[in-house]
């Protein structure tokens, strides 16, 4: 008799399913997994033999509960370090801006500073002020200097990219005191 050869990868469907979950009966699984309960109570009695898996008691209408035991578990995936590293103060604070909806500087410092990467409230307000500049803010509320800071609403909402300031080179000719040449894009 020929094996099935979809069973490893139901296999391997149902131990990354489980090692996701603190503990699961049968019908669970095959719940979460699409399976037919059938197929599950199988897989899950095998692991139950080879000890990848504890029973850990009877739930409700007396179903079993298993726990995979730690040390079959994945390790814990921890954020890349590189993607710490190429997060600017921008990103962090356009992503903010853009789950807000409506903020002031100080809101956006509150949501943008990390664990790692600190975003002071010049910068924010920098940024607030560019941005503004840009058409991508409505003004709610005016700023009141010393009382209230100025609150804005998110009007260009153009994807997960901040929008960046850029120096544009053109020929500058003191003698004359006039530019020279201008890119087309800018002419």
């Amino acid at each position: 008799m020929a094996s099935n050869p979809y069973a490893n990868r139901t296999q391997v469907k149902c131990w990354n399913m489980a090692t996701t979950l603190d503990q699961f009966s049968f019908l669970e699984l095959a719940a979460k997994t699409r399976l037919a309960p059938g197929t599950v109570t199988k897989i899950v009695k095998g692991w139950v033999d080879e000890g990848k898996v504890d029973a850990c008691g009877k739930g409700y209408k007396g179903r079993l509960y298993f726990r995979v035991k730690n040390e079959h578990r994945p390790p814990k995936v921890v954020r890349d370090e590189r993607l710490k590293q190429t997060r600017t103060p921008h990103d962090l604070m356009w992503e903010a801006m853009r789950g807000l909806g409506q903020f002031t500087p100080r809101d956006v410092v509150a949501h943008a500073t990390t664990d790692w990467l600190s975003v002071s409230e010049d910068e924010a307000r920098d940024f607030c002020r560019l941005l503004l500049k840009g058409g991508y803010f409505k003004v709610m509320e005016k700023a009141i200097p010393g009382k209230r800071e100025a609150t804005y609403r998110l009007r260009r909402n153009t994807g997960p990219l901040p929008p960046r300031e850029r120096r544009v080179t053109v020929v500058y000719d003191p003698n004359l005191n006039e530019i020279t040449h201008m890119p087309e894009a800018l002419a």
